[in-house]
């Protein structure tokens, strides 16, 4: 794990797995206001990761704003379905989504950003996704890259 603090704002890129021993869990909070953790290299969470996952929310700052950048797709899908791993404070900026080729069968991973692909749903919008249904396949270049997760389950943190 790697930090770098720069007044109020704390950054923080978590590496390997999300565990019991994860080190976001004791680092102090106290006069941060804005958290970004980097997942870019998380591999997985285990289960004992979730809980402690959603036991360190409940002690982060309600002034505190936290935005998950790179996250694997395990960490949407936790926060799709566990009640409690995202807070109102807490946004995911960008995740990885999988992708599979109905041609060759290559899989592999696409970006997708807050703003360009996906929004959060406000009092007044409804949530919007924007994620191409098929793109050209890295590997054999047909347009037969296509989305292997469901939407509506996916994207349930948006609401």
């Amino acid at each position: 794990m790697k930090t770098d603090r720069n007044g109020s704002q704390l950054r923080v890129t978590l590496d390997g797995s999300i565990g019991e021993t994860t080190q976001l869990f004791s680092i102090p909070l106290a006069g941060i206001t804005e958290l970004v953790v980097d997942m870019s290299t998380v591999t997985y969470i285990n289960s004992i990761g979730v809980r402690h996952w959603i036991l360190w929310t409940v002690k982060v700052p309600l002034a505190c704003k936290v935005k998950l950048e790179n996250c694997p797709f395990v960490i949407v899908s936790q926060a799709s379905t566990v009640l409690g791993f995202v807070t109102p404070n807490m946004s995911i900026d960008s995740f990885r989504m999988p992708y599979t080729c109905e041609s060759c069968h290559y899989e592999g991973y696409v970006s997708a950003k807050r703003s360009k692909d996906y929004e959060y749903s406000t009092p007044t919008t409804p949530k919007r996704t924007n994620v191409p249904p098929k793109l050209e396949c890295p590997k054999c270049h047909k347009p037969t890259f296509v989305p292997d997760f469901l939407f509506d389950k996916t994207f349930k943190f948006l609401t």
